[in-house]
């Protein structure tokens, strides 16, 4: 690696660091004086409120990080244009292009630690994030609206499950054959765990394979499915709390179903996609930062943020509509992203050479 490559990376890397640091203390000052009170009322004691903000900290990182590269970049890049660095360089041989190079490749780099920091640390620390704030465990206290597989042809559902009082509001029970057709199912008001069993509360069952119905005011499930309380929660409304593989579980047991996965599938592919955020950012930052001279560098940061921020608002705007099912999620981030990244490489071969 080449003395300016080094010195590029060392200088950007400094001003990530300090530009993140400084936007997530702004961020917890500002969301401190607003929620603190709330919080104490709500009977949260101190270490509770320590623990909330440091669990909020990963997702901050993330959230923020799009924004700390856009302005260590200007302050990296607009820097060496204003002690004439960048004069020298060009001087010395070395393209515009191969300058950014090293800058680039270490974005990519770094998108790929903040996915596995994602899957590694963040998820963990939103869910106990949310723990504390919601005042749930979501693994085993409670969950609302939730699918278990019980094994490979059986799904459980309930609106409403805690395995604290042990009980399930409005149960589903679906069996299927090995051809993933439904062959049988129960629904029941309530279902209660008594003496290591559970016990439905005015239980309806179909059978579809002999066309049989039967109706009982409480029905011991025993010979249905047998399994803990403790051991039957997940939360598919909480996308954020849980890492891709999980995702993929939960989305096979919707799909068991036959109910919409979007939200799961939004979520996964989002992920994935992520990986081109920042380096769509640095490349629209740096080629407007490039020509500070020619435009001034407020003028310059101003068109990056227009342009970031309308990205980022098309983006959010394709995830919601992913989310509610409008098309399939791979295909339709697909579309910002693969505009946004054209448009960021044609304002990059613009950029004066």
């Amino acid at each position: 690696m080449k003395i300016i490559d080094r010195y590029l990376l060392k200088n950007f890397t400094i001003f990530l660091t300090l530009s993140i640091l400084l936007f997530i203390f702004i961020f917890l000052v500002v969301d401190i004086s607003d929620n603190l009170g709330g919080y104490l009322q709500a009977g949260k004691s101190a270490k509770d409120i320590f623990l909330l903000y440091l669990f909020l900290i990963p997702s901050l990182i993330t959230l923020l990080f799009p924004l700390g590269i856009l302005v260590s970049i200007f302050f990296t890049i607009g820097l060496m244009i204003k002690n004439n660095e960048l004069i020298a360089i060009k001087a010395a041989g070395i393209s515009i292009y191969r300058f950014l190079l090293p800058l680039f490749l270490f974005l990519i780099f770094l998108s790929l630690l903040q996915f596995f920091f994602k899957e590694s640390v963040e998820t963990g620390a939103t869910r106990r994030y949310r723990e504390i704030k919601e005042g749930k465990i979501f693994d085993n206290f409670n969950n609302e609206d939730f699918i278990l597989n019980i094994d490979r042809f059986t799904v459980l559902k309930g609106e409403y499950f805690s395995s604290k009082n042990m009980f399930i509001k409005k149960p589903e029970i679906f069996k299927f054959d090995q051809k993933g057709n439904l062959n049988f199912y129960i629904t029941a008001n309530r279902g209660d765990f008594k003496n290591q069993m559970w016990i439905f509360e005015k239980c309806h069952i179909y059978d579809l394979d002999l066309n049989r119905y039967s109706y009982y005011e409480s029905k011991e499930m025993l010979e249905f499915f047998v399994m803990f309380p403790e051991s039957m929660v997940f939360d598919r409304e909480n996308v954020d709390i849980y890492k891709i593989s999980e995702l993929m579980s939960i989305r096979k047991k919707i799909v068991l179903l036959k109910d919409d996965p979007s939200k799961q599938e939004t979520e996964i592919s989002y992920r994935f996609y992520f990986l081109l955020i920042n380096l769509i950012i640095g490349i629209i930052s740096a080629s407007f930062v490039i020509n500070t001279k020619d435009i001034g560098i407020v003028f310059a940061l101003s068109l990056s943020i227009l342009f970031i921020f309308l990205y980022w608002g098309i983006l959010q705007s394709f995830k919601s509509a992913a989310s509610n099912g409008f098309s399939n999620p791979f295909t339709i981030f697909f579309i910002p992203n693969f505009i946004f990244l054209l448009m960021s490489f044609f304002l990059l071969y613009k950029t004066k050479k």
